[in-house]
């Protein structure tokens, strides 16, 4: 290799050494919601990164028991852990206890868990990158990570609470106000949304209603097979103000 290509290949890699801790750390942008409506005994996720397969690291359900998810840092040991407990009847900020307590990068963490009975827990470590962090109410918690501010956030817990019609249709019009305000579509991306039922999956043989991998938001609107299905307004239910 001449000197000059040598050169340059060892300031490069220097570089990179360099680098090497802030890349580490530095997050792509995401949020999510977790939530249950209490009226139709479901449970859901719903997220979108601008990591590939959202879906597969960062979140889960169990009917009857909860929903679990965790943006930064995702360990999906932890998902059947927490489910296992919700099942139990371990309540969401227990089972969120549990999982940080002897957990030395707790820090690095951000999860959203909504239990068995729409009791809600969330956790966004000091250290994970600015903005991050949550909005919780009944029966939902909306989060976010390396966002801009607290935008996307609040206009994912406003627009779920302001939708009507089953959960699927209202944890999408959440996600979908959060793209409106901060869109992650211009890299790469993925979407999923997830909701449970008991014997809600295909000939009653699973709790999976809705169970959707996409590359965005716009294909989970596109995609998901409940529209039009919408229930009457004015029924009481958690995550509804």
């Amino acid at each position: 290799m001449p000197k000059g290509a040598r050169r340059a290949f060892a300031a490069a890699a220097a570089v990179l050494v360099l680098a090497a801790p802030i890349l580490a750390r530095a997050a792509p942008p995401s949020y999510a919601i977790v939530a249950m409506d209490s009226l139709r005994g479901e449970w859901g996720v719903a997220a979108v990164s601008r990591w590939i397969a959202v879906g597969a690291r960062s979140i889960g359900a169990r009917a009857g028991a909860g929903a679990w998810c965790a943006l930064e840092l995702p360990d999906s040991r932890e998902r059947d852990l927490v489910l296992d407990l919700l099942a139990q009847g371990v309540p969401a900020r227990a089972a969120l206890d549990s999982l940080t307590r002897a957990d030395d990068r707790r820090g690095e963490r951000q999860i959203a868990i909504v239990g068995k009975l729409g009791e809600t827990a969330a956790k966004t470590g000091a250290l994970c990158p600015p903005w991050s962090g949550e909005r919780s109410g009944r029966g939902y918690v909306c989060q976010g990570v390396a966002l801009r501010d607290e935008a996307p956030v609040t206009a994912m817990a406003q627009a779920f609470l302001a939708a009507r019609g089953i959960l699927a249709e209202r944890l999408i019009a959440a996600i979908e106000a959060a793209e409106a305000v901060f869109p992650v579509r211009d890299e790469t991306e993925s979407a999923a949304l997830l909701v449970v039922h008991e014997g809600g999956g295909p000939n009653g043989w699973s709790d999976r209603m809705v169970d959707l991998r996409v590359d965005s938001s716009a294909d989970a609107r596109r995609v998901c097979p409940i529209r039009g299905r919408g229930e009457a307004p004015g029924r009481s239910r958690l995550g509804r103000a």
